[in-house]
């Protein structure tokens, strides 16, 4: 079985704790002898049915502050990972929510894709309703880590939808120039970027794997943004960290970094599993002074 008929095998699978909810709530009603048991399992069926078909379709915003030396207000999204668990509907009420925000910008830091099963035009079409300019670069899923490369077919798609990929480029975005990285995991995250630069300018760098704030030379990233953590997706309290695929120990929302400061965003799509626990699709918006 190929990865995508497993996911799809997953997917359309986890309808089956329905009929297995109904099943104990009918013995609960016919007064069933091990009346423990049988509440265990619903709540169990209760808790999956949560994390499985409500929590991954709650979109939030989240409002953040940071003293950085220069004005902004960015909208900060990540991990769309659109395919086999996030359909075009999830990205149209998404590009409402973003719609409905007075920022400036909106950024995206990667990972578009996962295991996409219809074509990205349709797929991506949603992004031509979004009324902010939106900037963005690739992560891991996009650059063939572990998904199909499409680099040139994503590259164009988001290109016939208003969404600029600014990767291993820079563009000066008002009072600031925003920076964008390629992806760690590919080996193309060039840092050797950043050498246009000096410490007086205002950079902010928007990356995928935030492991790659780790590389940047100290003193010319004011802010470096970046996804892929997704909080550990399915938040456990103590084990959820094990889920979390970067070196240096990131999760999510602010870190003080000798080379930068950083800001993790949890994203909104899923990877592996398409479930959500504890930690709902996010809009991060930054109000940058």
């Amino acid at each position: 079985m190929d990865k995508l008929a497993l996911k799809q095998a997953i997917y359309y699978g986890s309808y089956l704790v329905f009929p297995f909810a109904a099943y104990f709530v009918i013995r609960l009603c016919r007064g069933a002898r091990n009346r423990w048991i049988a509440i265990v399992a619903l709540c169990c069926a209760l808790l999956f049915s949560w994390a499985r078909f409500v929590e991954p379709q709650i979109i939030t915003v989240r409002q953040h502050h940071a003293r950085i030396g220069f004005p902004a207000k960015l909208a900060l999204i990540a991990d769309l990972h659109m395919g086999v668990y996030k359909r075009a509907p999830f990205l149209e009420r998404l590009v409402d929510r973003l719609n409905a925000l007075d920022v400036d910008f909106v950024l995206i830091a990667g990972d578009f894709i996962e295991e996409p099963e219809r074509p990205l035009p349709e797929l991506f079409a949603p992004f031509r309703k979004l009324r902010h300019k939106a900037y963005a670069v690739r992560g891991n899923h996009d650059s063939g880590r572990p998904d199909p490369p499409v680099e040139k077919e994503l590259r164009a798609v988001l290109a016939s939808v208003g969404v600029i990929l600014i990767e291993n480029d820079a563009v000066r975005l008002g009072n600031f120039a925003l920076v964008g990285l390629g992806d760690r995991w590919a080996n193309n995250d060039r840092v050797d970027t950043l050498k246009a630069f000096r410490a007086s300018d205002n950079v902010i760098v928007l990356t995928h794997n935030p492991d790659t704030a780790l590389l940047l030379p100290p003193g010319i990233a004011d802010l470096t943004l970046a996804g892929h953590t997704h909080g550990g997706q399915i938040r456990i309290p103590w084990l959820y960290h094990a889920a979390i695929p970067t070196d240096w120990p990131f999760d999510r929302g602010w870190y003080e970094l000798p080379t930068t400061r950083v800001f993790v965003t949890t994203g909104v799509g899923e990877n592996a599993l398409p479930m959500r626990f504890l930690v709902p699709p996010v809009i991060d918006v930054l109000v940058l002074d």
